[in-house]
């Protein structure tokens, strides 16, 4: 398998989410991608930096932090069919 089955998958692995069968095909897939365990050892930099925040208890602030960020096409909604 390629990698990109697997980016979503390693941030759950990371945080300990995975279910037994995926981190059993996700493990397969790190014992031969270097790239994929480096990017799962910056998901558990990351993780262990907001755990150690978190025990400090500073909060980062998040006001405006999606203000640059586009905002989804509206959904179509479909006509209900006349009874």
């Amino acid at each position: 398998m390629k990698c990109e089955a697997f980016r979503d998958l390693l941030p759950l692995h990371a945080g300990g989410d995975l279910e037994p069968h995926e981190l059993k095909a996700v493990d397969a897939h790190l014992a031969t991608c270097v790239f994929c365990r480096l990017k799962l050892d910056e998901f558990r930099a990351t993780k262990s930096l907001f755990n150690r925040l978190a025990m400090t208890g500073f909060m980062p602030p998040v006001a405006g932090i999606f203000s640059g960020v586009p905002k989804p096409p509206a959904r179509k909604t479909r006509k209900k069919p006349e009874k």
